[in-house]
C-alpha cells in the first residue's frame, strides 16, 4: 500500500517545481538574497527557518538565504475498499506559513504570487502516477488565514487549502480516457459509453417454470456527456441539433489505455437526445446522448466536421 508520506513529498516536490518556475519571473520570490521553499509535514514537524543557498554541485552562497514556507497536511478523512487495499481515497487539509520578515513593501504582491504557485501546482497535477498507483487529484483554491506575529517565527500569514486523493494500483483514471467528435476534444467532466444487447426469448413450449433461454438479436452503442457550454465548434454543432433539428452522422473518436499502451475506436454516430439548460446566473450546461449511425443505406449524411476529420487522419497517414 501507498504510504501518505510518498504523497506528501510528491505535492512538496510539485509545489518546489512550480515556485522555481514562478521565481524566474516574480522578484517577491526571489530578489537576490532572498528566495523561498516549501517544506511540508504529515501530521507535525519542527519548524524551519532558514537556509542558505546551495547550487547543485552543493556550493553555499552565504550571501543569499533561503526563507521557508512551512506547511503542514492533515487527514481529513479516508476510506478503503478492497481485502489488498488497492482503492484508497482520503481528503486533506494543508496549512501553509508565509514568513513576511522584509516583505513589508510587497506583502500582497509576495502572497499572491505564493498563491499562484500553489493553484499551478494542483492544476497541473490533476492526474499522477506514484509508484504502481494512478492517483487523481481535486482541490480547493487556497483560502487565506491570519496574519499575526507568532512566537519564533515573527511576522507571517497563513494559507490553506483542502486536497483530495484517489488512487488504484495499475488503475486507470478517467483522464486517460479521451473523445473527440468531428475532431473536437469533448471537455466534459462526466462522459461515458455503453453497449446494450436486446435479447430475443425462445420458452420452450415443454418448460413448466417459464424460464427462456435468450439470444441476441442485436446492439446498440451510445455514449453520452455532460458539458458548460462554450463558444466552441462542437457546442455549435450541438446547438444546432437542439434548435434546428439538423442530425448528420458525426466521427467520433474515443481513446482509452490499454495493458500495452492505447486504442482507439472510431464511428459514424448521430444525436438521440440532446438538451441545454441554464440556472440563475450560474454557467449553462449541455447533456447529449448519441448513438451509433447507419451509413449504408444513403439516409444518413455525413457531417462537414466528419469530411474534414477524415480527411486529416488521411493526410497524416500518407
Amino acid at each position: 500500500m501507498i504510504s501518505i508520506l510518498d504523497i506528501v513529498k510528491n505535492l512538496e516536490d510539485k509545489l518546489n517545481s512550480s515556485l522555481i518556475k514562478k521565481s524566474s519571473e516574480n522578484t517577491a520570490l526571489d530578489n537576490g538574497s532572498e528566495s523561498y521553499k516549501f517544506k511540508l509535514f504529515l501530521d507535525a514537524g519542527d519548524y524551519i527557518g532558514y537556509d542558505y543557498f546551495s547550487d547543485e554541485k552543493g556550493n553555499v552562497d552565504i550571501n543569499k538565504r533561503v526563507k521557508y514556507i512551512n506547511g503542514l497536511m492533515t487527514v481529513l478523512e479516508s476510506n478503503i475498499e478492497g481485502a489488498l487495499s488497492q482503492n484508497l481515497t482520503f481528503s486533506t487539509m494543508l496549512e501553509l506559513l508565509i514568513p513576511l520578515e522584509n516583505a513589508s513593501d510587497n506583502t500582497m504582491e509576495l502572497v499572491g504570487a505564493i498563491r499562484g504557485v500553489i493553484d499551478e501546482a494542483l492544476s497541473l497535477n490533476s492526474y499522477q502516477k506514484i509508484e504502481s498507483y494512478n492517483v487523481g487529484v481535486t482541490y480547493s483554491l487556497a483560502g487565506t488565514g491570519q496574519r499575526e506575529v507568532r512566537p519564533l517565527i515573527g511576522d507571517s500569514i497563513s494559507l490553506f487549502c483542502y486536497v483530495s486523493y484517489s488512487f488504484v494500483a495499475g488503475g486507470v483514471n478517467s483522464t486517460e480516457i479521451t473523445m473527440k467528435i468531428d475532431g473536437c476534444d469533448v471537455n466534459s467532466p462526466r462522459m461515458g459509453y455503453s453497449r446494450v444487447a436486446n435479447q430475443e426469448a425462445d420458452i420452450d413450449s415443454n418448460t413448466t417454470d417459464g424460464c427462456a433461454t435468450n439470444v441476441t438479436g442485436s446492439t446498440i452503442f451510445t455514449i453520452n456527456f455532460d458539458k458548460p457550454i462554450q463558444k466552441s465548434k462542437l457546442d455549435d454543432i450541438i446547438a444546432d441539433f437542439v434548435l434546428n433539428g439538423t442530425n448528420e452522422a458525426h466521427y467520433v473518436e474515443i481513446t482509452e489505455p490499454t495493458e500495452n499502451g492505447q486504442t482507439t475506436i472510431s464511428k459514424y454516430m448521430i444525436f438521440n437526445e440532446a438538451n441545454q439548460n441554464t440556472e440563475t446566473t450560474l454557467n449553462a450546461s449541455t447533456s447529449v446522448t448519441m448513438v451509433e449511425a447507419m451509413m449504408n443505406n444513403g439516409l444518413v449524411k455525413l457531417s462537414s466536421g466528419a469530411q474534414v476529420r477524415l480527411a486529416e487522419l488521411a493526410e497524416k497517414q500518407e
